[in-house]
C-alpha cells in the first residue's frame, strides 16, 4: 500500500481457480495520511505534450515537520527511455542526499521530450529516496504526448479508364488527432489531379474536421497506374498523410472480325455484296474511320478495280465519317468481275485498308478480298487482225469468233446464253457482222455460236476496236474480250502546215508585250474530203508565252458526209501536250486550201514580259468521219515570237524642300524609257496638294524613242503651314499601259514676325502712368509694328487676324472704366473682371503700328503707391491665308498714385474676419482655443466664472503677436464644473465665447 494522498483507499483482491471455477475476494482498506512529507504536485501530470515539442516542469518534497529533514539514496528511475529526464538539479542525482528546512521544499525540474510523431505517447519515471527512519518514497512522474495526424482516404481504386477520358472521386483529409493541424498543400502523383477542394487549402483543420478532396485520373497511357494523395503539413509538427491510388488505362481500338472475304463465282453481269463488321467497343469516344482504300499492294495479280465498299455510317462511300461509342458499323463490300472472258483472268484479289483513329491511337486494318468471275461464255480467239486493205473496198477476207460455254471448272452454273447483237466500240464504221444475219442467237452448254466479220476501211491509217456482244440470259451485260484489227492502204499525198507559204526562211514574229499576237496558219495544198479531223502539236516556251485561243472561219461551215450525207459541225480544241506546248485537236472540218488560213493562234506574254520563244508546228494526223482516198502526210512549220517591252522609269523622287507661303518653288521630273519601243507619258497622278504641272518638254503624249526622256515642270506653291507629300504616279497610255510611282514632299513654312504689345502713351517707349487718388487716366496698348511681309517688293497684310489681349492691373490701384478707342472698333469685344482685361479682336485687317486700343481708368485708394499695368497676347491665327507666324511678347508700364486730403495708401489686412471659439464642448481636463487677429498687438485671455470673477488669465498681454491665426491649451482640470466666460482683447478685437466644465 502507497498512498499519494491523505485519502481513504477501498479495493478488493480476488482469487481466481480455473479448474474448479472458484473465487475468492479478500476487501482491502487503507489510509494515506501525511505527517513527515508531501509532494506538490502528489503526482506529477506531464499531459498532452505535442510529440514534436518539449515540456518542462516542476516537482517539489516538502516538509511539514517543524525540523529539517534528510533524505537520501536518492534514485531517478525512468521507465520512458530517456523522454523523461531531471535538468534541475544539473547532473545525475542518483546516490546523492539532500537536506529539507523545516517547512521548507526542495524543487526537481523536470523536461519531456516525446520524439515520436508516430503515436501518442504515456512514459512513467520515479524519484526515490529514503528518509532518516530509513523509510523508502517515490515520487511518481507521468507523461502523455499527443502526435497531430492526417487521415487520407485508403486504397482508392479507379478501375479501368480509356485513355483520353477521366474519372473522378472523392477522397477525405481528416484531422483525426485531438490538436488542430495544419494543412499546408496536398500533393498528388503523376496520372491524378486535383480537380476540387471543399474548402480552399492551405487552411487549419479542428479536431476530426475534414475536407473532401475530388480527384480526376486521367490515364495518358495503356499501363497501370499508381500513385498516392499526400497532405503535408509543417504546423504544429512537419508530418504529411498519404492515401494510395490505383488505376489502369486502356485503349480500345476499333476491330474488325475478318481478316479474309471470299466472294466465290460471280457472273461478269452481276455483282455480290459481303459485309464485315467494325466495331467500337469504347463507351466514351467516337472512333474516326479516316481512310478506306483498295488497292493491290503486295496481292499478286490484284485488280482493285473490281470491288468497292459503303458502309451504314457512310452510305456514300465518303470519308471521313465517325462510328459512335457502343455501336457497329457495317461495311458492305461489292465485287463485280468485269474482267474479259479469258481463264486466266478469272480470279480476282484485292486488299481493303481501313484507316482508323481514336483516343490517343491510330492504327490500319487488313481484310483480303478474293473472288472468281464466272465464264458465262469464252470467245476464241481473243484477237482478229484484217490484213491491209484498199480504202473504200471491202476486204475478200472472212474472220470468225466462235462463242461456247466453258465446262464445269470455269462455268459452275452452266447457264444457257441468249446473244442479243453484236457492235463495235468505238464504232469506226469499218467492221461488219455478216454472220449470223438474224438475232438473238441462243448458245446452249455444249453448243457454240459462229460470228463472222468483214472490213472495208475509210482512211489509210490502223483501226482498233473490241466486240461488244449484247446478251441478256443468265442476265444483262456485254463483253468486250475479243480484239479486232485493221488497216487501210492508198496512195500518198504531201502537204505543208506554214505561216507563210511565200516565205522560205523562218518568220519571226514581233508584239508588243501588251498586245495580242495572232499567226495564221495555212495548208499548201487543198485538202480533197468532205469532213476532215486534224491533230497536232504547237510547241513554244509557256514560261513566256501563253496560247490565249485559236480561231477560224472554216468553223462556220457545216460539213456534208460523201458517203452517207450524214451533216457535221466543225470544232476546235487544245489542251496541255505531255510533250510540251499545246495538243491541238480541230474535229470534222472541210473547205481547208491554200488561199487562206484554216486556223489562227493567238499568244500573249505571261505576266507582260518580254519574250523570245521558238514556235514549231509538228506531230500532225489527219483522221475522217468519211473516207480519204489518199494518205496525207504533212510537215510543220518553225519561227521564233519575238516580245518587246514598253516602260517608263522615273529617275529621282522630287524634293521641294521648304518654300514660304505665299511663294513657289520649281521642279523636274524627268521620266526616261526604259522599254524596247516608243511610248508616250500621258498623265501624271497623285501630285501632292497645292502642286501643279507646268509643262513637259516633249509635252504630254507625243512619241518618246526607247532610251530618250521627258523633263515635266512641277511647281510647288504653299497655302498653309505643313509638310505636303505624296506618291505621284507617271503614266504611259501608248502603246501599253505603264507606270511609275516616286515620291514628292516639301514643307510649307510661316516666317516668324515678332510683334510686341505695350501699355505706354508715348510710342514705343514704356511711360509712367501717374495720378492723384479720383483722377481719370488713359492707357494707350500700343502695337510696335504692321502685321505684314514684303514679297517682291509687295506688302501683303495678314488679313483675317484672330487674337486675344490680356491687360492685367493692381485692383487697389485702378478702377476700369471703358474702352475710350479701338484701331478695329467693329472686330473688337472687351470682357473685363476685377483686375484684368479681356480684349478678343476677331477678323481684323490691315493692322498697322500704333495704338491698338484706349482703356480708361479712375485712379483708386491703393495699398502701394506704385503698382504695372501689364499687356499679354496670343492665339494668333488667320481666317485668310497665315503667312507669318506671329510671335507675341508682353510688355508692362509703371503706374504711380499721388496721395489726396492726407491719404495715400490703405493697409489690408492679410487674414480674415476676427473671431474665436474653443473646443472640447463640455472640457473636462484641457480645453484649446483658437482665435484669429487682424493687427500687431499684444493679445489678453481670461477665464471668467459665472460670478464674473476671473479665474484663470491665459495669456497677460505680454506677447505681442503680429495678425494670423492662433491655438493655445490650457488645463481646466482644477476648475470646478459650471459655466464660463472666455474673454479675449487683441486691439480693436474684443470678444468673449461660453464654455463649459464638466467633470
Amino acid at each position: 500500500f502507497r498512498p499519494t494522498d491523505s485519502l481513504t483507499y477501498v479495493d478488493k483482491l480476488c482469487l481466481f481457480e480455473n479448474r474448479c471455477y472458484v473465487s475468492d475476494c479478500i476487501d482491502l482498506k487503507g489510509r494515506g495520511i501525511m505527517q513527515i512529507f508531501r509532494f506538490q504536485p502528489l503526482v506529477m501530470e506531464t499531459q498532452n505534450v505535442i510529440s514534436c515539442q518539449t515540456r518542462e516542469d516542476s516537482v517539489f518534497i516538502v516538509n511539514l515537520t517543524d525540523s529539517p529533514r534528510r533524505i537520501d539514496s536518492l534514485q531517478f528511475v525512468d521507465q520512458s527511455g530517456g523522454r523523461i529526464s531531471i535538468i534541475d538539479p544539473p547532473g545525475s542525482i542518483n546516490g546523492t542526499a539532500r537536506t529539507i528546512p523545516p517547512r521548507d521544499s526542495i524543487r526537481f525540474r523536470t523536461r519531456y521530450t516525446p520524439a515520436d510523431p508516430t503515436r501518442d505517447r504515456a512514459d512513467r519515471a520515479y524519484i526515490r529516496f529514503r528518509d532518516e527512519s530509513r523509510a523508502e518514497w517515490q515520487v511518481q512522474l507521468i507523461a502523455t504526448s499527443v502526435a497531430p495526424k492526417l487521415f487520407v482516404s485508403q486504397n482508392t481504386a479507379f478501375g479501368t479508364v480509356e485513355v483520353g477520358d477521366r474519372k473522378t472521386m472523392q477522397m477525405i483529409v481528416e484531422n483525426t488527432s485531438s490538436l488542430p493541424v495544419r494543412v499546408d498543400s496536398l500533393t498528388i502523383s503523376p496520372g491524378f489531379r486535383i480537380v476540387s477542394t471543399s474548402r480552399a487549402v492551405p487552411l487549419t483543420l479542428a479536431p476530426r474536421d475534414s475536407i473532401r478532396v475530388e480527384v480526376e485520373f486521367a490515364p495518358d497511357a495503356a499501363r497501370a497506374f499508381a500513385g498516392a494523395l499526400t497532405a503535408h503539413s509543417s504546423e504544429p509538427c512537419a508530418i504529411i498523410g498519404s492515401g494510395p491510388l490505383s488505376g489502369r488505362g486502356i485503349i480500345v481500338k476499333l476491330e474488325s472480325a475478318l481478316s479474309l472475304v471470299n466472294f466465290g463465282y460471280v457472273r461478269p453481269c452481276e455483282c455480290i455484296d459481303r459485309t464485315i463488321e467494325l466495331l467500337n467497343g469504347s463507351l466514351k469516344f467516337d472512333m474516326a474511320v479516316e481512310r478506306v482504300w483498295i488497292d493491290s499492294a503486295g496481292v499478286p495479280g490484284g485488280k482493285p478495280q473490281f470491288f468497292s465498299w459503303k458502309s451504314k455510317y457512310s452510305p456514300t462511300g465518303a470519308v471521313p465519317y465517325t462510328v459512335p461509342p457502343g455501336e457497329r458499323d457495317t461495311v458492305v463490300l461489292t465485287f463485280c468481275p468485269r474482267t474479259p472472258a479469258d481463264s486466266t483472268l478469272m480470279e480476282c484479289r484485292a486488299a481493303l485498308h481501313i484507316k482508323a483513329s481514336g483516343s490517343q491511337w491510330s492504327n490500319t486494318l487488313e481484310t483480303f478480298l478474293v473472288g472468281k468471275r464466272s465464264l458465262t461464255f469464252r470467245p476464241r480467239p481473243t484477237s482478229v487482225q484484217f490484213p491491209y486493205g484498199v480504202v473504200d473496198v471491202t476486204s475478200p477476207q472472212i474472220l470468225s469468233v466462235v462463242l461456247k460455254i466453258p465446262d464445269f471448272r470455269l462455268n459452275p452454273s452452266q447457264d444457257r446464253v441468249v446473244v442479243d447483237s453484236v457492235t463495235f466500240f468505238p464504232d469506226e464504221r469499218i467492221f461488219t457482222v455478216t454472220a449470223p444475219t438474224t438475232w438473238p442467237q441462243t448458245i446452249d452448254p455444249g453448243d457454240s455460236l459462229v460470228v463472222q466479220i468483214r472490213q472495208r476501211p475509210r482512211a489509210p491509217r490502223d483501226y482498233r476496236t473490241r466486240m461488244k456482244f449484247w446478251f441478256s440470259t443468265p442476265c444483262v451485260g456485254w463483253d468486250t474480250t475479243v480484239l479486232v484489227r485493221g488497216g487501210g492502204f492508198a496512195q500518198t499525198r504531201g502537204l505543208q502546215f506554214s505561216f507563210d507559204a511565200l516565205r522560205p526562211l523562218p518568220d519571226t514574229f514581233r508584239m508588243i508585250s501588251c498586245d495580242t499576237l495572232n499567226v495564221p496558219l495555212y495548208s499548201s495544198i487543198k485538202i480533197d474530203a468532205s469532213v476532215v479531223d486534224i491533230k497536232m502539236r504547237v510547241d513554244f516556251d509557256s514560261t513566256q508565252l501563253r496560247l490565249l485561243d485559236i480561231t477560224s472561219t472554216l468553223t462556220g461551215n457545216e460539213c456534208v458526209s460523201q458517203t452517207g450525207g450524214v451533216k457535221f459541225r466543225p470544232s476546235l480544241s487544245f489542251a496541255a501536250s505531255p510533250y510540251g506546248g499545246q495538243a491541238v485537236t480541230m474535229k470534222n472540218f472541210c473547205g481547208i486550201d491554200s488561199t487562206q488560213p484554216f486556223a489562227v493562234l493567238r499568244f500573249v506574254t505571261t505576266n507582260n514580259n518580254r519574250a523570245n520563244s521558238k514556235l514549231t508546228i509538228d506531230s500532225i494526223n489527219f483522221d475522217t468521219e468519211d473516207v480519204i482516198l489518199y494518205k496525207l502526210i504533212a510537215t510543220g512549220d518553225r519561227g521564233t515570237i519575238v516580245a518587246l517591252k514598253s516602260e517608263i522609269a522615273i529617275s529621282q523622287p522630287v524634293a521641294f524642300d521648304s518654300v514660304r507661303i505665299l511663294e513657289c518653288a520649281e521642279r523636274t521630273l524627268t521620266v526616261v524609257n526604259t522599254g524596247d519601243v516608243p511610248n508616250a507619258v500621258t498623265e501624271l497622278l497623285d501630285l501632292p496638294e497645292y502642286t501643279t504641272l507646268v509643262g513637259s518638254v516633249p509635252p504630254l503624249g507625243d512619241s518618246v524613242r526607247a532610251g530618250d526622256s521627258v523633263v515635266v515642270t512641277l511647281r510647288f506653291c504653299p497655302r498653309r503651314e505643313q509638310y505636303f507629300q505624296s506618291a505621284p504616279r507617271v503614266v504611259s497610255g501608248y502603246p501599253c499601259d505603264v507606270r511609275d510611282t516616286t515620291d514628292a514632299g516639301g514643307w510649307g513654312y510661316a516666317p516668324e514676325l515678332d510683334v510686341a504689345l505695350l501699355p505706354t502713351s508715348q510710342f514705343f517707349v514704356p511711360a509712367t502712368f501717374a495720378g492723384a487718388i479720383g483722377d481719370t487716366i488713359d492707357v494707350p496698348v500700343m502695337l510696335d509694328k504692321d502685321i505684314s511681309a514684303t514679297y517682291n517688293g509687295v506688302e501683303y497684310f495678314l488679313n483675317g487676324l484672330n487674337f486675344d489681349l490680356a491687360v492685367t492691373y493692381a485692383p487697389r490701384a485702378l478702377k476700369y472704366i471703358g474702352l475710350v478707342s479701338a484701331a478695329e472698333p467693329a472686330n473688337t469685344t472687351v470682357t473685363d473682371s476685377l483686375g484684368r482685361i479681356d480684349i478678343a479682336v476677331r477678323g481684323a485687317d490691315t493692322l498697322r503700328s500704333g495704338p491698338l486700343a484706349t482703356l480708361r481708368f479712375v485712379v483708386a485708394v491703393p495699398d502701394s503707391v506704385n503698382s504695372s499695368i501689364e499687356v499679354t497676347s496670343g492665339g494668333y491665327t488667320s481666317d485668310s491665308l497665315q503667312f507669318l507666324d506671329i510671335v507675341p511678347r508682353s510688355g508692362a508700364s509703371p503706374v504711380s498714385v499721388a496721395g489726396r486730403c492726407n491719404i495715400s495708401v490703405v493697409k489690408f489686412a492679410p487674414t480674415g474676419r476676427p473671431r474665436i471659439q474653443i473646443a472640447p464642448q463640455p472640457a473636462a481636463d484641457m480645453a484649446t482655443v483658437s482665435f484669429r487677429m487682424q493687427e500687431t498687438v499684444p493679445v489678453f485671455l481670461d477665464v471668467v466664472d459665472s460670478r464674473g470673477m476671473n479665474v484663470r488669465t491665459v495669456l497677460d498681454g505680454s506677447v505681442t503677436l503680429s495678425g494670423g491665426e492662433y491655438s493655445v491649451r490650457f488645463d481646466t482640470a482644477d476648475l470646478p464644473s459650471g459655466m464660463y466666460v472666455l474673454r479675449i482683447s487683441a486691439g480693436v478685437f474684443v470678444s468673449s465665447v461660453p464654455f463649459v466644465v464638466a467633470k
